[in-house]
């Protein structure tokens, strides 16, 4: 974290907090704490992402819980990794993680194309766009034990 960054901690500005901001800060941090304890839900959601993303080489899951998504981004890594060799990227956003393995969604192109085409034909001639479920992208809260 740069000097200066930190803002005002007191009502009159006279102090200012200094806290880490960077990934790589927060990262190490992240391993003073114990391992969260895995949601009962967890292996086959996995399971689930793991599975999509080999048949679509995407996949996308919804309201994961913060302390679940570290461990579903590097199991899911790793079991992507072990069947098929290929490696993954993963991203967040809020809740929501998705995983990318670009050799096997190559393999899907033509199909992505011709979806894409057909939106298109339809936004264009002023056809109502169907918004379809899609078999990659999954929810954490179907599975809601509680």
């Amino acid at each position: 974290m740069a000097s200066g960054e930190g803002g005002p901690i007191s009502e009159f500005g006279e102090d200012e907090a200094f806290a880490p901001t960077c990934r790589r800060c927060l990262a190490s941090l992240d391993r003073l704490f114990p391992e969260p304890q895995r949601d009962d839900r967890f292996p086959l959601v996995a399971q689930l992402t793991t599975d999509l993303v080999i048949e679509h080489g995407y996949a996308e899951i919804r309201h994961v819980p913060g302390d679940q998504q570290s461990a579903l981004r590097k199991h899911v890594r790793l079991a992507v990794r072990r069947r098929t060799g290929h490696t993954i990227q993963t991203f967040v956003h809020e809740s929501m993680v998705i995983f990318v393995c670009e050799p096997i969604h190559k393999q899907h192109e033509t199909e992505n194309m011709r979806e894409v085409a057909e939106v298109m034909n339809s936004f264009l001639t002023g056809e109502p766009i169907q918004i379809q479920e899609r078999a990659w992208r999954l929810s954490w809260d179907t599975w809601n034990m509680g």
